[in-house]
């Protein structure tokens, strides 16, 4: 089996494992609200998180069971979801198919963030965060399936599963477990959490990682030599049970640990990165590198005092360069907002609307200050949103709330998870909650408002919800809402 050609998008991490691509520029400027450049719209059958994999003229996702009309939606919770195949060139729904878990778990979480499909030329394997997994053809024959252990609060919510070296990797429960799955969520004394590697013709379990894994980490994987090798972590809040804390490179074909590196805070909410040379983490306020061979702290950069910040001036209206100033205090980044791009490392803030960049080489901090959303209805003069933002209920297709958590309605900056950002030709798109997307020149000489390409929606201001990255094939760019799926390409101009 192997994985998609680059001319698709296989998994949650993309065609190279780095959520990054290159391929035909998608269009510079588009907006769903006002229907620009946005080539079909699809209505989903119910709610959902997980992100889009794309192979030739198919597009894989998932959605939660659909719940019945007039039945009650708050607080839902179901341990199911469905696969969904689309049609690519159109958006049709061409099968579903039910994927059963084993825990209940919410319709909606900030700080859930479903799994999104892995494709190859032939198959598809569906996975979900209550505990449930499936491997089928693309006509949406079932192959075979399996359910694992998930814990109420560290279940698999935060780790993409990946197809490395021949290899499906997921983070799981042990299936022999020696401690009680309802101890409360801050006891620190949960069940652990461990990447397990599966046949991916078969479902049959490969090996158990020998160092734990939070389910707060997104690990990732790269080939060191004739190696391939995942790099991962453990620690995060309410006490996660697996330490020590800190970071951990592990072998993908036998699950044996290669190296550990301590740390104090246990600060694993960011995606996994590496270069030649070094693995990359975040600890609490604090960027550092670690050499990929050995696991030893090489660098470690500060990303909050003596940085450079161009924020916007309400007084003047214009965007001003503050150098050497302390940002906002609070864990950076925001949590899974991270990606590196050639030499710099970008990220969201955490409690502030500013993107961050890190300058691997020369270790320079610089943010950029940008607006919660930019409002656009048709034939009225769009508003940009600096110092509020204009709330949005969690909703399905169907116009039912789904919401558990009344910080579901913030902004989509601080104490949420975010979708993982992708790059396209050098170019980062941030998404948040409020459907708002950040393209952001990763490689700019200058971290100004030069730098920032365009601000999108994926939907009406108020009326859009979403954790979903995007995926990119061929020039289009494929998003999901709680209500929809969107494709973005460049359309023929109007007459």
């Amino acid at each position: 089996m192997t994985i998609a050609s680059a001319q698709d998008w296989p998994q949650a991490s993309g065609p190279n494992g780095n959520y990054q691509a290159e391929g035909i520029e998608p269009p510079a400027r588009w907006s769903v609200a006002t229907d620009e450049n946005i080539l079909w719209r699809q209505k989903l059958p119910e709610c959902g998180q997980s992100g889009i994999a794309v192979v030739g003229d198919h597009l894989f996702l998932t959605v939660k069971k659909p719940l019945p009309d007039g039945g009650s939606s708050q607080n839902a919770t179901s341990a199911d979801v469905l696969g969904l195949c689309l049609d690519a060139r159109t958006g049709k729904i061409l099968w579903d198919v039910l994927v059963p878990g084993k825990k209940s778990v919410s319709y909606v979480q900030m700080f859930i963030s479903e799994t999104t499909p892995i494709v190859d030329d032939s198959h598809v394997w569906f996975s979900s965060s209550s505990g449930g997994m499936m491997c089928l053809d693309h006509s949406g024959k079932e192959l075979w399936r399996r359910v694992f252990d998930v814990d109420p609060l560290h279940g698999a919510q935060f780790c993409q599963p990946l197809l490395v070296d021949g290899k499906l990797v997921n983070v799981a429960l042990k299936d022999s477990l020696t401690q009680p799955l309802n101890l409360n969520k801050n006891s620190g004394k949960g069940p652990w959490s461990y990447l397990q590697a599966f046949d991916p013709a078969t479902g049959k379990p490969l090996w158990t990682a020998e160092a734990a894994s939070s389910v707060f980490s997104a690990p990732g994987f790269c080939k060191l030599g004739d190696q391939w090798v995942l790099f991962h972590g453990r620690g995060g809040p309410h006490h996660a049970p697996e330490t020590p804390y800190g970071f951990s490179l592990t072998s993908a074909d036998t699950g044996k640990t290669i190296w550990n590196c301590p740390v104090e805070s246990g600060f694993t909410f960011f995606n996994s990165y590496f270069d030649e040379r070094h693995a990359y983490a975040f600890d609490t306020n604090k960027l550092v590198t670690l050499d990929v061979k050995t696991g030893r702290i090489d660098h470690t950069f500060d990303v909050v005092n003596k940085v450079d910040w161009t924020q916007y001036n309400p007084s003047t209206q214009r965007m001003e360069l503050k150098s050497g100033v302390g940002f906002a205090k609070g864990p950076h980044p925001s949590y899974h907002s991270n990606i590196l791009v050639g030499s710099h490392m970008l990220f969201m803030a955490h409690n502030h609307p500013s993107i961050g960049r890190v300058n691997v080489e020369s270790g320079k901090v610089e943010y950029l200050h940008v607006p919660y959303q930019i409002v656009r209805k048709s034939q009225t003069a769009e508003e940009s949103l600096w110092d509020h933002h204009i709330k949005s209920n969690p909703e399905n297709s169907r116009g039912m709330n789904v919401s558990g958590d009344r910080r579901e309605l913030g902004n989509g900056w601080g104490h949420v998870t975010v979708p993982a950002p992708i790059a396209v030709n050098g170019k980062v798109y941030f998404v948040t909650m409020l459907g708002t997307v950040y393209v952001v020149d990763a490689n700019a000489k200058r971290f100004d408002e030069s730098a920032l390409k365009w601000v999108g929606d994926l939907g009406p201001a108020g009326q859009t919800w979403t954790l979903a990255s995007l995926s990119y094939a061929d020039g289009r760019l494929y998003a999901r809402t709680l209500k929809e799926v969107v494709c973005i390409g460049q359309t023929k101009e109007k007459d």
